[in-house]
């Protein structure tokens, strides 16, 4: 999950944070390992075909601020807000991007994170904040992350303890540097 937050109620309608989302949205489509995603701007683009007779042709962004607006007021209101609180909040100052991956593997969450963070630093258009990694990926990410801080610290305390069990065996710091540095390698 993606958090999407605007500045204010309405927010989520502005064209230039909907072009933002569905950007974002497309790129991380683009991927190999995501099998899908689904955003409120999924729904402006439901209920936009869903007004025009369901033409897929109308199956696009409608560019103006009321049109994205209506478009989600009339969703809200025609499911109610549990229907829509899975898409935007009821007052469209903040909505979400899910997106659906075909594992969980470290190499898949990094990929995710980085390109992610690389459209926030460098596509994004609009003033909007976009905070990723909530739902099982961010805690993924986040137990990751957490390992390599604890696994780089115990490293280097256990090295530390077996330098000084080496000098006090050997009494020679070579010795017991020539027996760390194989141990280094290996972990």
């Amino acid at each position: 999950l993606i958090h999407i937050k605007g500045k204010g109620r309405g927010a989520l309608a502005h064209p230039d944070i909907v072009a933002d989302v569905n950007t974002l949205q497309r790129r991380l489509e683009g991927r190999a390992e995501v099998r899908g995603a689904l955003s409120y701007v999924d729904v402006i683009k439901g209920m936009n075909m869903a007004l025009h007779d369901n033409d897929p042709r109308w199956y696009v962004l409608p560019g103006d601020y009321e049109s994205n607006y209506q478009m989600m007021e009339i969703f809200r209101t025609g499911g109610g807000v549990e229907h829509s609180k899975g898409y935007f909040e009821i007052d469209f100052s903040e909505g979400s991007l899910a997106v659906f991956v075909t594992d969980h593997r470290g190499s898949t969450i990094r990929g995710l994170l980085q390109e992610t963070d690389d459209f926030i630093k460098k596509g994004k258009r609009s003033g909007v904040d976009i905070h990723q990694a909530a739902g099982i990926i961010g805690i993924f990410a986040a137990i990751m992350e957490e390992i390599k801080k604890a696994q780089i610290s115990s490293i280097i305390q256990v090295s530390i303890v077996i330098l000084l069990f080496c000098i006090l065996t050997y009494r020679s710091l070579v010795t017991s540097l020539i027996i760390l540095v194989p141990l280094a390698l290996g972990s």
